[in-house]
């Protein structure tokens, strides 16, 4: 059984470990409505009003976290990550404003900007290891020592959210164990001591390194523990692979242009890029570049503080093969015209 409080004390113990800051200019406003039945125990506006906000909350920050990721994750996925957003969502917003609450006999309804701190969530994305272009399960060998039945059904869920493998030969080992109130220890010298409160101990062992932590709960240890796995996969598959990126939101194309020629100053973060295709959106012009990533984390930071002040919106995914138009052979493959001078107009830039 899956278990609510998980993504709480996760989100508590990465803030607690000083992992990311709350800073304003990496929140988004997102719009949202939620609405509340009324239950035997809420059956007031006054009862309700918290519940609606809780569901507002947890819908901002599922739909900005789902557009972080680089490739829409399966539908099991996707669950067991809505699951844990749901609980403890309030510690990735950073303000929201009430634009209505209705109320009636079926409950209470409430629609507000919320705004998301996309920069703390995408840290702690990463920390699970959604941000990697990973497409198969990372193998690692798992040792289980004296847990209860119901928290290995659920660090079974945990592997599957991070998307790791278990494994009899192949991965880094990773080990963890159970230690109930009565165990006894070796403390102090070479006296055994009882443990007087059940704690949870873990390591993680490679052929280079053995690093190991404890700690009073298992969602706990692993926030502690996934973050030093994900270090040891690096990111293999999305270094030097070409993605594409797509920026939207722009009302002139010298937008763009400054743009094109920032990524060519990202030297540590790019190593190629070239714009494919502009295209008018309801939004605003739409640009989209190739580009091989050498340090994915570092370009999301990058992406994130640029579009946070221009109300700009991105995405990295996997390329499209461009479609040529009808009677004209490899037009597709043009490389777009930048004009600072121009404006954009309906149906494309002139």
């Amino acid at each position: 059984m899956m278990r609510a409080a998980f993504w709480r004390v996760f989100v508590s113990a990465f803030l607690a470990a000083g992992l990311f800051l709350l800073a304003p200019n990496f929140a988004e406003a997102r719009r949202v409505e939620a609405h509340q039945p009324m239950t035997e125990e809420a059956s007031t506006p006054s009862a309700l009003k918290p519940l609606a906000l809780e569901k507002v909350f947890a819908q901002a920050v599922q739909q900005e976290a789902l557009s972080i990721l680089p490739r829409p994750l399966p539908p099991d996925r996707r669950m067991i990550l809505e699951s844990y957003l749901s609980d403890g969502a309030d510690h990735f917003v950073y303000g929201y404003e009430e634009l209505s609450e209705q109320s009636g006999v079926s409950g209470l309804s409430l629609t507000a900007d919320v705004m998301v701190n996309r920069q703390a969530l995408r840290d702690c994305l990463e920390q699970l290891g959604l941000l990697s272009f990973r497409t198969k399960p990372a193998p690692v060998r798992l040792e289980l020592v004296s847990v209860p039945p119901e928290d290995s059904e659920f660090i079974q869920s945990l592997l599957r959210l991070c998307n790791m493998e278990q494994s009899d030969a192949e991965g880094p080992l990773l080990r963890l164990e159970f230690v109930p109130t009565g165990t006894r220890i070796q403390g102090s010298g070479d006296r055994a001591q009882s443990v007087k409160d059940p704690f949870w101990k873990g390591s993680l062992m490679t052929p280079n390194a053995l690093w190991s932590a404890t700690s009073p709960d298992l969602p706990t240890l692993w926030a502690k523990m996934a973050g030093k796995f994900m270090s040891t996969l690096g990111d293999v598959a999305g270094a030097l692979s070409e993605k594409q990126l797509v920026v939207q939101g722009w009302y002139a194309s010298d937008g763009v242009q400054e743009f094109d020629r920032l990524l060519d100053d990202w030297l540590s973060l790019v190593q190629e890029s070239q714009l494919q295709s502009l295209s008018m959106q309801p939004e605003g012009i739409e640009a989209v570049w190739s580009i091989k990533i050498l340090n994915p984390v570092g370009l999301y930071a990058k992406l994130d503080s640029y579009v946070a002040s221009r109300s700009l919106s991105y995405k990295i995914v996997e390329p499209q093969a461009p479609e040529e138009p009808d009677g004209a052979p490899g037009a597709a493959d043009a490389t777009p015209h930048l004009d600072a001078n121009s404006d954009a107009t309906e149906g494309g830039l002139q």
